[in-house]
């Protein structure tokens, strides 16, 4: 997970649990103690870029869809 500030707001994005771990609470966990450690640092909102993955683990703290965006790879 990285936390980025920028200016009042806290940017979340890499949030990554490996497959065996998923679905035990591990992000609820992590998630609720960063937004705690950024609300201590001021921010008062938090931007978070996800995969659908976790859609449901981020909808249970708050977090409602913005808007999609995609990622393309070309590979030879």
């Amino acid at each position: 997970m990285m936390v980025l500030d920028v200016q009042g707001d806290a940017f979340v994005t890499f949030v990554a649990t490996l497959p065996q771990h998923r679905g035990k609470g591990f992000v609820t966990a992590l998630m609720r103690q960063a937004l705690k450690e950024a609300q201590q640092r001021g921010r008062t909102t938090t931007t978070l870029q996800a995969s659908k993955l976790g859609q449901n683990a981020y909808a249970r703290l708050g977090y409602r869809p913005l808007r999609e965006q995609h990622l393309w790879k070309l590979r030879p």
